[in-house]
């Protein structure tokens, strides 16, 4: 009898392994990346890049300065051609289409720059609508509505909409940035170091948002980030760069013994606040 219920629980945990594997296989990989190179004349900085992104993650680059991790963002959002390999976004090559499918490619992306790169001479409204006034025939009522929309979902109120970006504060710039980058619904959100610069209140708040935009519209993040407690607190995985390599790839939870030494010892250093 015991051995018979000893074979039942081995039975049902294999059962359920097997279908949390095919559940994660099942997942749609949302970008590929595939022996990608990327140089600067003769200097190479990127070399035999791999990985795949799946639809929906919350998905993050690290390394030291230096290592390439905003080359690699450059060319994911097509800023810059690798010297050789692909990247595919929803099963398309980026750099194997012509430039009217590429340009169609690039509409399902939007990207925060590192200080919120926002327009200083325009206002909020304008900022934010920037993109459907250049990219869509909405009529201006439309953006209008589209850009309150937005703005609400970054959490702020709708009373920001007139006001500069010399007016707000660290944390409502790169929130006012974030709306912008949505405001073509895009289904991937590239962020370099949208915490820094921020205090931790500010920053934790970002973490925060981050998280419901990921769980409420299941878009999937792809951040640059050295912020260990960011890292810690929303990445579901993270790859590791150094000198131009992916020296790890996986739970970020799991790097603070991490065999590689490099990585140890950046997962487990002490965080100041």
């Amino acid at each position: 009898m015991a051995a018979r219920m000893k074979m039942e629980m081995e039975m049902e945990i294999n059962m359920n392994m097997d279908m949390n594997i095919e559940r994660k296989s099942s997942i749609p990989k949302i970008i590929q990346v595939k022996k990608l190179v990327a140089k600067y004349g003769d200097k190479t900085v990127l070399e035999n890049i791999n990985f795949d992104i799946n639809a929906g993650e919350i998905f993050m680059i690290v390394g030291g300065s230096g290592c390439g991790k905003t080359t690699l963002l450059n060319h994911l959002i097509g800023l810059l051609w690798p010297f050789s390999g692909q990247i595919l976004i929803e099963e398309e090559d980026l750099f194997n289409v012509n430039e009217e499918r590429q340009l169609s490619i690039l509409r399902k992306i939007g990207v925060l720059f590192q200080n919120g790169a926002l327009f200083t001479s325009i206002n909020v409204h304008a900022n934010i609508g920037l993109p459907l006034k250049e990219l869509t025939k909405l009529p201006t009522d439309a953006i209008s509505q589209i850009v309150q929309n937005k703005l609400k979902m970054v959490g702020l109120d709708i009373n920001n909409l007139e006001l500069f970006p010399a007016e707000l504060s660290g944390g409502m710039r790169k929130r006012v940035a974030v709306a912008r980058a949505m405001a073509l619904d895009p289904k991937i959100l590239f962020l370099d170091e949208p915490t820094s610069g921020l205090d931790p209140i500010s920053a934790n708040e970002m973490d925060t948002l981050i998280v419901k935009l990921s769980k409420i519209l299941g878009i999937t993040f792809i951040i640059i980030s050295h912020d260990l407690i960011s890292i810690n607190k929303i990445a579901e995985r993270v790859i590791f760069l150094h000198e131009g390599h992916i020296i790890a790839d996986g739970n970020p939870k799991e790097f603070n013994q991490h065999q590689n030494p490099l990585v140890k010892e950046f997962f487990s250093r002490e965080v100041c606040l």
